[in-house]
C-alpha cells in the first residue's frame, strides 16, 4: 500500500490494519499447524507401511513434499510478516503523525481556550468599568439636573419678585402721572376759564349795549334787575 493511501486513513481504517494483519499472523500460525498434522500423518503412515523400501519411498516424497511445502509456507509467511512490518510501520508512523497532529491541535485548542477566556475577563472588566462609568455619569447628571433646577427656581422666584418690584414702581409712577397730570389739567382749565372769563368781561366792557341787552334779556328771563348781578 502506497505511503500516500496510509498518510490519507484516518485512526479507525489504520486500527482496522492492524486488526487484519493480526487475523493473517493466526491464520498462518493455523496452517503452519495444519502442515504439522499433515506432516505427522504421513510419519504414522509411513510407520505402518508394510516394506521399508516402501516406507522410505514413501518417506523420501513425504519430506520432498513437506520440505517443498515449508519452504513455500516460509516464503509466503516472510513475505506476509515482511508486508506485515511495512504496514505495521506505516501505520505506527501514520498514527505518531495523527498524535503528534492531535497533539498540536489540541494545544492550538488551549491556547484559544486560554485567549477566549481571557478575552471575556476582558470585556467582563470592561462591561463593568462601562456600568460603573454609566453609574457615576448618571449620579452626575442628576446631581447637576438638581443643582440646574434649583437655580432656575431660583432665578424665576428673582425674575419673579423684580418684575413684581417694576410693575409695582411702574405703576406707582403711573397713578403720580396721572396725578399730575389731572392736577396739570385742572389748573389748565381754571386759566382757561379766568382767561375767558377776563375775555368776557373785556368784550363786555367794550360793548356796553351788548352787555345790557345780555344781561336785560337775562334778567327778564330770570325776574331779576341788570344792576344786581355779574355776568358769570
Amino acid at each position: 500500500m502506497a505511503d500516500k493511501e496510509l498518510r490519507k486513513m484516518n485512526r479507525t481504517e489504520l486500527i482496522e490494519i492492524i486488526y487484519a494483519l493480526q487475523q493473517n499472523e493466526r491464520l498462518l500460525h493455523e496452517e503452519n499447524e495444519e502442515l504439522h498434522r499433515q506432516l505427522d500423518d504421513k510419519l504414522l503412515r509411513i510407520e505402518n507401511a508394510g516394506s521399508i523400501a516402501e516406507a522410505a519411498v514413501n518417506l523420501n516424497h513425504i519430506f520432498e513434499d513437506a520440505e517443498a511445502a515449508a519452504r513455500q509456507y516460509l516464503d509466503s509467511v516472510r513475505n506476509r510478516e515482511r508486508e506485515a512490518e511495512q504496514k505495521l510501520d506505516e501505520a505506527r508512523k501514520q498514527a505518531e503523525e495523527l498524535l503528534a497532529s492531535a497533539r498540536s491541535e489540541k494545544e492550538a485548542a488551549a491556547e484559544l481556550l486560554t485567549s477566549a477566556r481571557s478575552e471575556k475577563e476582558a470585556a467582563a472588566e470592561q462591561a463593568q468599568r462601562a456600568e460603573e462609568e454609566c453609574r457615576t455619569l448618571r449620579e452626575q447628571t442628576e446631581a447637576e439636573c438638581t443643582a440646574l433646577r434649583e437655580q432656575t427656581k431660583a432665578e424665576c422666584t428673582a425674575l419673579r419678585e423684580q418684575t413684581e418690584a417694576e410693575c409695582s414702581a411702574q405703576r406707582e409712577q403711573t397713578e403720580a402721572e396721572c396725578t399730575s397730570q389731572r392736577e396739570q389739567t385742572t389748573q389748565d382749565v381754571k386759566r382757561m376759564r379766568a382767561a375767558f372769563v377776563r375775555e368776557a368781561k373785556k368784550i363786555l366792557k367794550e360793548n356796553p349795549d351788548l352787555a345790557a341787552h345780555m344781561f336785560g334779556k337775562a334778567d327778564t328771563e330770570s325776574g331779576q334787575s341788570p344792576a344786581g348781578g355779574e355776568p358769570a
